[in-house]
């Protein structure tokens, strides 16, 4: 088995031979335990410093799961209700309106919990495509990273940030559609407002210390910048270092944000990220640690769009996947629209920066991949990468049209 996850090495030198990424790592666990993990390339390619298995990584996307997890924690705690209207917690998205060709008008219903957790919400990343919506959206965090180039973690803090966002148009009315975009910043907001701790406190006390995550934050310390990874993107001379803030989030990380982003801000490790997987994997338990209920764990992993909503999805993606949608998470509930080994019932997530994973309960399996270059988020590396380990772990997947991603 192990011969043939060896495998995973040829793709990684590929893809860092190619100048496709400075450098990555990728992580197996199944069965309780680590069955595979490898390393290539940089972490630092100007100081010459490879990539370690302690490697620091923005993660981006990858932190919309752990802020769904924090939402379906008050959930079972009773403390909010999905069903909730959004501005009994942020006065910012009272009397909301949605954006038509001729001119705003109201929504024809409160915006909810449920539809932040869907992507069913109508609030998109800063798009040129989306008008007016994505032009409101791009102001806002233009001003948040312009705050980054300055010293210190920027002047809007993350329940700041979620109101001025209720006031930009919605792109469609709530729960008739779906758009990849800034549900989980919102949701964070919620989770601060409900719990009055800021939103890096409450995942620290509630998930990283318990879990034993030591190096996931939404800042680096200066005793472990050594330790993150540089940015880099393809250029026509090969990879060059990508330096600038991108949605809210400080490139280098030195300093504790105001913003705490719930849908891209935390950096962690391969190693780190594991132990939240793992909790998952454990149906919210990892060992002797419950976080979340099973309950919770089932309606955490569970694709929860209508059909007209995943039609919707399934076009903003470029085509049908397979993966379905809820609390932020990709569920795989069609095998047959891949053209990767797949598994009914594995959830999936991934970052702009390049990290991923899938996690496969049937198997009890764990996969991890985490690089860090811009535009990678699910490339055909992983793809290959997660082929591999689905045929060397001699399960029967389903072969079938492409991890699409919108990260």
């Amino acid at each position: 088995m192990k011969n043939s996850l060896k495998n995973i090495d040829k793709i990684l030198a590929e893809a860092t031979g190619k100048n496709r990424i400075a450098g990555a790592s990728v992580l197996v666990w199944q069965g309780g335990k680590e069955q595979y993990y490898t390393q290539a390339g940089h972490a630092d390619i100007a100081a010459d410093s490879l990539l370690q298995r302690d490697t620091i990584f923005r993660i981006y996307s990858m932190t919309k799961p752990v802020t769904a997890a924090a939402v379906m924690l008050l959930f079972e705690r009773g403390l909010l209700d999905i069903a909730d209207p959004v501005r009994e917690f942020l006065p910012g998205f009272a009397n909301q309106h949605v954006s038509t060709p001729d001119g705003p008008v109201p929504v024809k219903r409160e915006l909810t919990i449920k539809d932040l957790l869907g992507m069913t919400a109508g609030m998109p990343y800063p798009d040129d495509l989306n008008a007016e919506t994505g032009r409101a959206v791009d102001t806002i965090f233009n001003e948040v990273d312009g705050s980054l180039r300055g010293p210190g973690g920027g002047n809007i803090g993350t329940v700041e940030f979620a109101n001025r966002l209720g006031g930009c148009p919605l792109l469609f009315h709530p729960g008739e559609g779906w758009i990849y975009g800034t549900c989980s910043d919102v949701a964070a907001a919620i989770v601060e407002v409900v719990s009055g701790k800021r939103f890096g406190e409450f995942l620290h006390d509630e998930f990283f210390a318990p879990l034993g995550m030591v190096d996931t934050a939404f800042y680096v310390p200066s005793e472990k910048q050594h330790r993150l990874a540089r940015t880099y993107e393809e250029s026509a001379d090969g990879l060059i270092e990508y330096t600038d803030p991108r949605l809210g989030i400080q490139n280098r990380m030195q300093s504790p944000p105001a913003f705490e982003s719930g849908g891209a801000g935390l950096a962690s490790t391969i190693d780190d990220y594991l132990l939240f997987l793992r909790m998952l994997l454990g149906k919210g338990a990892l060992g002797n640690v419950r976080i979340l209920s099973e309950a919770a764990y089932d309606y955490f992993t569970t694709a929860r769009i209508s059909p007209m909503q995943q039609q919707a999805k399934d076009i903003f993606c470029g085509g049908a996947s397979g993966y379905a949608y809820g609390n932020f998470l990709d569920v795989m509930t069609d095998c047959s629209q891949m053209t990767a080994f797949a598994r009914k019932g594995e959830f999936i997530g991934a970052g702009w920066l390049g990290t991923h994973f899938f996690v496969s309960p049937a198997d009890d399996l764990i996969f991890l991949y985490m690089t860090q270059s811009i535009r990678q988020s699910t490339t055909c590396y992983v793809r290959r990468c997660r082929n591999v380990v689905y045929a060397a772990l001699s399960v029967k997947p389903s072969p079938s049209s492409s991890i699409s991603s919108a990260r």
